[in-house]
Parts: structure tokens; C-alpha cells; sequence
């Protein structure tokens, strides 16, 4: 089986879309990759990379992987992003079938991260590749857009939303990483083929790191990926502000984003007891998370960015460590029915902070026991290989209806 997978993140940007190529090509099949030159998160290319120029390369020896020019997200700025997103569109949609001219595949799978229009140039090459197209959705538009504020226009809202609707009606398949996301794809595309299909996890085969902290005697939280606006840290940072007279509680914030500046003004500005040891590799992380006593997630109170379950989570559960979460919907049902920590509505650092006391009054048999059942609800409902045989079957059936119904 030839596949193509359209995404604009790809290696060495961290995002679970590496790894899942990596296991499509040692399951057999023949991968190649249409994307855009790294620059996620910092907003900058990468070390050798242009941006400006066509690439291509060969990742884990077996995946070619061919780049498009297209604009840095800079500073992370309004017009920064939307120059961003707009010019790897049209950059793959008119230079990605020429680049492709030459190769043969049977599907289309495209990582929907934000936004979905990354989707036209999967749409373009399946007309002229003759050729199915499944989508996962990660992310909701318009409605992650009139969450964060990025838009709120309700004339453009609604232009986006057709267009959105456009996209979803010439998808074979659309899978969804949350079960709260088929009620939006429904109201957009009544006759959608939709499936319910999960982030699985980084592996968790390394168990060490580089990185050392020096928190062992102390009761230590962690928090780890993007610092954005939609992880909501400010309730942390509020947290670690109603605890920070207590010397044996200490905060770890592993990452970087938009929001670190800030982040940074506010630990000096209330001396709290937080660390920013920085941002680390996908094969570092289970070594790092080891170190931690109970790990964090937090995301804004909006409705729509409830219905997301932030990729994090089945990495923590994976790791078999206590959860303790500031948020609403699908991650925090979750995470309340799998035993695994506790949940507080988010923006709301006082009950947040009593959850962190119970945790750390909690002996070690509870607290392992929380651990344990975060890891037996990974392994039941997220596993890896679990999930790439279910997506292998729905390749499956997707190439054969689509030839199945072709005249």
C-alpha cells in the first residue's frame, strides 16, 4: 500500500505524525511525505533549512519526504501565522502535484492540525491522482478560531465554516481525535463517512534523559508541551502562587511557546517556585517525566476547546504517573473515568491547588495505584499498536469503497 501523508508539521518538528509514518513504513507499507520546512514552535526555520527553497530528504532511512517554500511563523504575530498557514497551502497545492508527478499512491492521509485548509492540496492530488482521501481532525475551524478569539467576525466565521464544509464533502473519510468532535463535522457535512480514532502516545521505550533535576525530596509537578494561550497557565502559575510557602511543592514547566516571556516575568515578579529547564526532544520526554511526582494539564474554559483532548494526556497516562488537570469535556472525563488523578474546572487555582494538597497527602500506595490506573487505561484505549491496526483497517476499506463506487 502507497501512501501519502499531507501535513505542514513534519520531523524534526515534534508531533506524533513522525512516528506514526515511522510505523505505517515498518508495517510494510511504502510512505512518502508532502510538508512544509520546520520552524514549530520558536517560530524560526531550523538549522539548515530555507524555507524559500524545494527539499528533499529521506527520514528514518526509508520515508522520502519532500518540502515546499512557504513563510516562518515568526513571532507567532496575527499575520504572522496566517502568512504561514496561506503559503504552505498554495505552495503544496501548486508545487506538490509537480513534485509528485512521478509517484504512484493508493490513499491520501492527511494530519489535520490547525488549520484544516492543509486539506486543499490532498484535495488537488486526489482529483488528479485519482486516488481516495482520509482527514484527521485534530483540531475544530471555525470554531477553534471564535474560541481563541482569532477571529470573530461572524460574516468571515461563516465563510470559513462553508469552506470547512467544502473540504469535509470530498473527504472519503474524516477521522476524529475526540468523540466530541463528530456533533460539529455532522452539523458542517450531514453525509460525512466519520470514525472516532485517537492520538495515541510518544513511545515510551526510553526511560532516560539529559536532563537531571534535582527534585527528588520534593513534591514535584510537571507540565510539558507548548506554552500557548489555549494551555490556560495561568492557572498554574496561580496555583504556584497559592502554594509557594510551601517549600516541599515545586513546579517543572517543560517547553516553550508564546506565552514563555510572560511566564517568566511572573515567576520573578512573585518568586514562585517554578522551573524552566526547556524544551526537549519526543525521546528525551519519558526520562524526564519519570522525574516528576504528578503531572499537570491545563486548558481554557471554552466550550469548543473542551471537546479537544490535548495529545498529552495519553502520553501522561502512558507513563503511568497521577494526573492532576485544570479543564472541562472530553480530556477531563477521561481522566475522571479511568481513575487516574483529579479534575477542577479550569481557571479556578484555589481548587486546583487543594487537588495538588490531595496529592501530595496521598501515601504511596495511592498514589501509584492513580499511576497504575492511568497506565491500564492507555493500554486498553490508546496503545499504539493497538490504534495502527484500526487505522490500517479503515485504509483498507476506504481504497476499496473508493474503487468500488468509481464508474
Amino acid at each position: 500500500m502507497r501512501i501519502l501523508i499531507i501535513s505542514q508539521h513534519f520531523w524534526p518538528e515534534e508531533f506524533l505524525i513522525n512516528s506514526l509514518a515511522v510505523n505505517l513504513q515498518n508495517k510494510n507499507l511504502n510512505v512518502t511525505v508532502l510538508t512544509g520546512h520546520p520552524n514549530y514552535p520558536n517560530g524560526d526555520f531550523f538549522e539548515n533549512y530555507h524555507g524559500w527553497k524545494f527539499q528533499k530528504e529521506v527520514f528514518d532511512n526509508k520515508i522520502e519526504v519532500y518540502r515546499v517554500p512557504m513563510f516562518p511563523r515568526k513571532s507567532g504575530a496575527a499575520w504572522h501565522l496566517i502568512l504561514n498557514y496561506i503559503s504552505f497551502i498554495i505552495s503544496s497545492s501548486i508545487f506538490g502535484p509537480f513534485l509528485l508527478r512521478k509517484k504512484k499512491f493508493d490513499l491520501i492521509f492527511i494530519f489535520a492540525t490547525s488549520p484544516v485548509f492543509q486539506a486543499v492540496p490532498g484535495i488537488v492530488l486526489k482529483f488528479i491522482k485519482k486516488i481516495p482521501l482520509i482527514i484527521w481532525l485534530q483540531d475544530l475551524w471555525p470554531d477553534v478560531l471564535k474560541a481563541t478569539g482569532f477571529v470573530e467576525n461572524r460574516n468571515l466565521l461563516a465563510l470559513i465554516g462553508y469552506f470547512v464544509s467544502w473540504i469535509y464533502r470530498r473527504s472519503d473519510l474524516i477521522l476524529v481525535q475526540s468523540k466530541a468532535f463528530m456533533e460539529s463535522v455532522i452539523e458542517k457535512c450531514p453525509t460525512a463517512n466519520l470514525k472516532y480514532h485517537p492520538n495515541s502516545s510518544i513511545e515510551m521505550n526510553n526511560k532516560s534523559s539529559s536532563l537531571k533535576l534535582d527534585i527528588s525530596d520534593k513534591f514535584s509537578l510537571m507540565f510539558a508541551g507548548n506554552f500557548g494561550k489555549a494551555q490556560s497557565l495561568d492557572t498554574i502559575l496561580e496555583a504556584a502562587e497559592v502554594l509557594k510557602n510551601d517549600e516541599e511543592i515545586v513546579f517543572v514547566l517543560v517547553g516553550t511557546g508564546t506565552e514563555l516571556t510572560k511566564i517568566k516575568q511572573k515567576i520573578e515578579e512573585k518568586n514562585l517556585n517554578i522551573l524552566l529547564p526547556g524544551q526537549f526532544s519526543f525521546e528525551e520526554m519519558p526520562g524526564i517525566y519519570q522525574q516528576a511526582s504528578a503531572l499537570i494539564i491545563s486548558l481554557g474554559d471554552d466550550p469548543i476547546v473542551s471537546k479537544t483532548i490535548p495529545s498529552k494526556l495519553q502520553t501522561y497516562m502512558a507513563v503511568g504517573k497521577p494526573i492532576v488537570a485544570a479543564m472541562k469535556g472530553e480530556g477531563a472525563r477521561l481522566i475522571v473515568e479511568a481513575k487516574a488523578g483529579y479534575v477542577s474546572n479550569p481557571n479556578d487555582p484555589i481548587q486546583f491547588s487543594k487537588n495538588i494538597l490531595r496529592l501530595k497527602s496521598s501515601n504511596d500506595k495511592e498514589l501509584s495505584a492513580l499511576g497504575q490506573n492511568a497506565s491500564k487505561f492507555y493500554y486498553e484505549n490508546f496503545e499504539s499498536k493497538l490504534l495502527l491496526e484500526k487505522l490500517l483497517n479503515h485504509f483498507e476499506i476506504t481504497i476499496r469503497d473508493y474503487h468500488e463506487k468509481k464508474p
